[in-house]
């Protein structure tokens, strides 16, 4: 069996011999272009040697793979197996770990200049300035286009990046170019011959909670419930459940959208019922791990769905600034974007389709 009892998480074995193949490869690589060594001072960070840590690791090295990924992606430049033997006593960093586990220290080069944040970048200004408006906006369609090129490229090297939910890992560096950082919770869907949809079990399962689950697509509000409601088999009642509860989430929170009015409600036009039913009524009598196998397929609309629903939300800021979004460009882009966030994952469109689509917008 895949899934244990409640509140056990499943166990993942970590090859050491090989992660210290990969290691003595990556110091080589490192040697041989480390040629601007004075124009970058080096960060660490100490990682407990895990699923999440190893995870990383495993994806930042597929990304190295993209040319120019430094452009897009902060990824580190060298790790290293810890031996706190070797470590000064006195240093606060053996106190605060378990010494019977095992540890990583991760190396990053950042320039020595302070980068800006992506909420910085948005929302440092007063946007209730009317004179600010058009500033916005400008922002929007940079950034979007700069983040779905990125994402479309993590989507052909079969990657979801996973963390949308939150922009404190997208940053711009001193040359203004939009990077994204932190791959832990990143998945590998190429991934052979172990189904990649037990890191996706992983990760929902350690990850996220109640709290954060309505800024993922519905596939993984599904998956999250099986989990926590350690459900052994599929069947019409519990799809009922199911579509009861992803109301109450999508539709009915606050976390939906800020205005009341139900008109300006993201998801207000879906019969939530009849979406997951269709999704899955073929799956009734599965068991959970076929189920999530199934709703897994789908991942290569997740990235496009949490980056669309993000730029939908941060578009209805404009409403606030009393900007008229009917009959412009605004209006088409939401039109657009409400594409990638619907409730059956097979109407979604792809990243490819939906950049396509956009850069049409703009002609």
């Amino acid at each position: 069996m895949i899934f244990e009892k409640e509140n056990h998480f499943i166990k993942f074995n970590i090859n050491i011999e090989l992660l210290e193949q990969e290691i003595d490869k990556n110091n080589k690589k490192v040697n041989k272009n480390n040629k601007n060594k004075n124009k970058n001072i080096e960060s660490s960070i100490l990682q407990e040697l895990n699923f999440f840590s190893q995870n990383s690791i495993k994806i930042q090295n597929k990304i190295k793979e993209i040319p120019f990924y430094a452009t897009k992606f902060h990824c580190f430049s060298n790790y290293s197996l810890v031996d706190f033997n070797e470590i000064n006593k006195d240093t606060n960093t053996i106190e605060k770990h378990d010494l019977n586990k095992k540890y990583i220290i991760i190396k990053y080069l950042k320039k020595n200049i302070q980068s800006l944040s992506f909420d910085s970048y948005f929302f440092s200004e007063n946007l209730n300035l009317p004179k600010n408006k058009n500033i916005y906006i400008k922002k929007l369609l940079e950034t979007y286009h700069d983040l779905i090129k990125s994402l479309l490229q993590l989507n052909n090297k079969s990657i979801c990046y996973f963390s949308l939910n939150s922009t404190e890992n997208i940053f711009f560096n001193e040359k203004k170019e939009l990077i994204i950082e932190n791959f832990e919770k990143s998945i590998d869907y190429s991934k052979k011959p172990k189904p990649f949809f037990l890191d996706i079990i992983k990760i929902i399962n350690e990850s996220l909670t109640c709290e954060n689950i309505h800024y993922f697509p519905p596939e993984i509000f599904i998956i999250h419930y099986l989990i926590k409601k350690d459900v052994f088999s599929l069947s019409f009642s519990i799809i009922s459940e199911i579509s009861g509860e992803m109301e109450k989430v999508y539709i009915n929170s606050k976390n939906n959208n800020s205005n009341s009015n139900n008109s300006n409600n993201i998801y207000s036009k879906v019969n939530i019922y009849q979406d997951v039913s269709s999704l899955l009524s073929p799956l009734v009598n599965k068991t959970k791990e076929e189920v999530i196998d199934r709703l897994s397929k789908f991942i290569y609309t997740w990235d496009n769905y949490c980056l669309s629903l993000l730029y939908i939300k941060m578009i209805n800021i404009i409403k606030i600034m009393n900007y008229d979004t009917n009959y412009t460009f605004l209006s088409k882009w939401i039109i657009l974007l409400k594409k990638n966030i619907y409730f059956n994952p097979l109407k979604r469109e792809n990243m490819e389709n939906t950049l396509e689509e956009y850069n049409s917008l703009l002609d």
